[in-house]
């Protein structure tokens, strides 16, 4: 098997574990044993422990960024589906992480954590460009910046899809994602011409 094999088959063994069970709670020599390859192979093609996470966190996020820009580029989509499906694409990526790992990346790998943040403008830039769109389209209400109004669905969906809101309201990420959807769309209102 050659090399580029070889990593890719570590990715992907790696990924499920760290997604799941956090990156402190594994060694590089079980990523090994679980790849079936040798501790010296492991460690010529990825040389620590932060290299293995950098590079399960960027191919991820890439998934996410590929997602978006076929669902941006869509014409054949409305607004509010194409706004909708990139939204859920997020929220798909970090209901797959468990809170643990997010937060051992923001505690423990400062530098880490960094390149996820800016990864996550990249993604709020295409959703801020999505919401510009649909205000030149009037599809949404002119008084509120779309840079404010992607930042407000950025974090509604940041604090709402996370395991622990999701074992206290007893509801899949999806679940979630559609009553905020829903609130997002159409407010709190019981029924057309209520408080608003």
């Amino acid at each position: 098997m050659d090399e580029v094999r070889i990593r890719k088959w570590i990715l992907e063994r790696s990924t499920d574990r760290f997604l799941f069970e956090g990156f402190s709670n594994f060694t590089m020599d079980e990523i090994a044993r679980d790849a079936g390859v040798s501790k010296k192979t492991l460690y010529r093609l990825i040389p620590s422990k932060n290299k293995l996470i950098v590079m399960v966190l960027d191919h991820q996020i890439e998934i996410i960024e590929n997602k978006q820009r076929v669902i941006l580029e869509d014409s054949s989509m409305g607004f509010k589906a194409r706004l909708e499906a990139m939204l859920r694409i997020v929220s798909e990526f970090y209901s797959s992480i468990s809170e643990k790992s997010l937060l051992e990346i923001e505690r423990l790998s400062p530098d880490i954590w960094e390149m996820v943040r800016q990864r996550r403008e990249g993604a709020l830039d295409r959703i801020i460009r999505l919401l510009e769109e649909g205000r030149l389209d009037g599809q949404i209400r002119n008084d509120i910046s779309s840079k404010f109004l992607g930042r407000y669905f950025q974090s509604m969906i940041d604090s709402l899809i996370s395991p622990r809101v999701m074992m206290e309201e007893d509801m899949t990420p999806n679940q979630l994602l559609d009553i905020t959807l829903s609130l997002m769309f159409n407010g709190i209102n019981k029924s057309p011409g209520g408080i608003y």
